[in-house]
């Protein structure tokens, strides 16, 4: 069967090789490098079939020329390192014969290749004497860059690198040697699928479950014909192993479902039999049933239409309606729950499943002497679907309120912060009471966590700008004693601020507290008091005063509300100030330090004409 081989290399100086020694012994000829001055023979290599030069119409008459070509691929390249030539190693099917191949070789680099102004220089190969006499292969050695006027292009075309045009190519192998094996079965009157398919994904992609073999290469192969095992070798004779191993247990496995099948079908059989046996109506049904699933000649028409009809029959007559009996025992147990039995709903509205769990309680409470039973004891109704048809009608005619514009623009506002196209978003009438609810949490959760991250960002950007002054004014107070004592000044008042602040919030949670839970003496209120100023922070955090106000009278209510407003202004007084005191020594800061800086260019302008000043001769 074939084979799919099609891996590819670069011709790179790098690596020490030469587009020239490729070609020489590619084609089994001498090639002299130019670049060198190296002559390559190859002459007594056996094994080559056909060699040939194809190039694009528009290509010069000297590049059918094989040396003259590839020692102008070499001088194209100025660097060490350059990638001169690409090599491609397609395996070819061992079932055509030799015109056949070398006309799956020309029609694919044609296409593939030249027509994208590439030279390619084609060997055919075939097997080694010594190796499998089915390895027929061909070598396609491109160029790099494209055919240009009476050379090659400045530039090389770097989309042939791309993972995607490898891709490409290997796809479009696999379509010419498919289609060269339908040729061949055509050509010698084979059905169609006699010569195996190849294909160009791997076996995970196709879904295959058995592990890949490994290319042996020449050094590998050459070991493994002498005799001498290699890692490669046992690698593959491994992956061999198991696949036969696994194709043993799928052998085993479609066996054993065979099995299962006629298992199946005769227990279907008996059955059948069974029913037959005790259904006389069902008799011909079983007996035609029975013909067909043994394999013998019967009317399965006749037995389909006949299943129809007895299925028709059913539907027509629907669920069974409950006896008369259960019925009446229904009323009298709804009765004794204290139901108006004039109000019950229509027995025909609840299902089979209703009645078979309503025949189980009424034997029950049949049992027990007919006690007076509570409402929540009454099983659960199933109603019929016609009975629910209108319950679905009413609810479809109340369709539930649209969401607020509000929400529909924070909605949209939240889907063009993500990236999403705002023109693109559905109508928010697709959308249900559900979606919209948890998406108004969603956003009220998510503007908290902003606020307080804008919160957070204010507070930090407030104490790096006071540590920079702090820093400055610390770096200048050495030279300016003002300085210090009004830094001195401001210091000391903002602690002498924080401290009434903090003893005052202290002593409003404190009044609250005191307030709401009359049990607290004296002794601890002094306690609260002293220990207040000092954790008011971490208090105000883990303690909430607000649910406290329920506990006040609307007269000490509104006493919490104005002492809260002149703290609130005296914050608001304090944090003004702090501003202009800020703002007055980073002005005299500013002063001073321009001062200073001029001082100190005057000094160096002074020592400059001392050093300049001519002495005394």
């Amino acid at each position: 069967m074939a084979i799919y081989h099609f891996p590819t290399r670069n011709v790179s100086r790098s690596s020490g090789r030469s587009a020239v020694a490729a070609a020489a012994y590619r084609a089994g000829i001498v090639l002299e490098d130019e670049r060198t001055g190296r002559t390559h023979d190859y002459s007594r290599k056996v094994g080559v079939v056909s060699a040939e030069i194809m190039a694009p119409a528009h290509a010069p008459a000297w590049m059918q020329d094989r040396e003259r070509l590839w020692n102008a691929v070499e001088q194209a390249e100025s660097r060490k390192d350059a990638r001169t030539a690409r090599e491609f190693i397609a395996a070819l099917p061992h079932e055509l014969d030799k015109f056949e191949r070398q006309t799956l070789v020309r029609r694919f680099v044609a296409e593939q290749f030249v027509s994208q102004s590439m030279v390619a220089d084609v060997s055919i190969h075939h097997p080694d004497r010594h190796g499998d006499q089915r390895n027929h292969h061909a070598h396609i050695l491109l160029t790099t860059r494209r055919v240009e006027g009476d050379g090659f292009s400045a530039t090389k075309a770097r989309e042939w690198n791309s993972e995607g045009q490898l891709i490409a190519w290997r796809e479009a192998w696999a379509n010419h040697v498919n289609l060269a094996l339908e040729r061949g079965e055509q050509a010698r009157g084979l059905e169609p699928g006699t010569f195996a398919r190849v294909d160009h994904r791997s076996l995970e992609e196709q879904g295959i479950e058995r592990d890949a073999t490994i290319h042996l290469g020449p050094i590998a192969t050459a070991l493994e014909r002498a005799g001498t095992e290699t890692r490669l070798g046992d690698h593959n004779r491994e992956v061999e192993a198991r696949a036969a191993e696994l194709a043993t247990l799928r052998q085993e496995r479609a066996r054993i479902e065979a099995e299962i099948i006629d298992l199946e079908a005769e227990r279907s059989r008996r059955r059948v039999a069974e029913l037959a046996a005790e259904i006389p109506y069902m008799a011909p049904v079983a007996a035609e049933l029975a013909r067909v699933a043994s394999g013998q000649p019967g009317d399965g028409s006749a037995l389909a239409q006949r299943v129809d009809r007895l299925a028709e029959a059913a539907e027509r007559a629907g669920p069974p309606p409950p006896s008369p009996e259960l019925v009446a025992s229904w009323r009298a147990m709804e009765a004794a729950r204290g139901e108006d039995v004039e109000r019950l709903p229509d027995p025909s509205e609840f299902g089979p499943l209703y009645w078979r769990v309503m025949e189980r309680e009424v034997a029950r409470w049949n049992e027990a002497g007919r006690p007076d039973l509570s409402p929540q004891e009454r099983p659960p109704a199933t109603r019929t679907p016609e009975a629910g048809k209108s319950f679905n009608a009413a609810a479809e005619r109340t369709t539930p309120p649209p969401p607020s514009p509000e929400l529909v623009a924070a909605w949209r506002a939240m889907e063009a912060a993500q990236g999403h196209s705002v023109e693109r978003l559905p109508d928010p009438s697709e959308f249900g009471p559900r979606f919209w609810e948890a998406m108004a949490q969603y956003l009220a959760q998510e503007t908290a966590r902003r606020e307080q991250a804008e919160q957070a960002q204010a507070r930090t950007a407030e104490r790096r700008e006071d540590g920079a002054l702090r820093d400055l004014l610390s770096a200048t107070a050495g030279e300016h004693p003002a300085i210090a004592q009004a830094v001195e000044r401001m210091q000391g008042q903002r602690r002498q601020e924080r401290r009434e602040d903090s003893q005052a919030r202290g002593l409003l949670w404190l009044d609250q507290t005191v307030r709401g839970f009359d049990r607290i003496g004296t002794k601890a209120a002094d306690m609260f008091g002293r220990v207040a100023g000092k954790l008011v922070d971490m208090i105000c955090d883990l303690f909430d005063p607000n649910p406290q106000s329920r506990m006040l009278s609307p007269e000490e209510r509104a006493e919490r509300q104005a002492l809260e407003a002149e703290l609130e202004a005296a914050q608001e007084r304090r944090d003004y100030r702090d501003r202009e005191q800020r703002q007055r020594l980073a002005s005299v800061v500013a002063s001073l330090e321009y001062d200073r800086r001029q001082r100190e260019q005057e000094q160096t302008l002074e020592r400059t004409r001392e050093r300049t000043r001519p002495g005394p001769r």
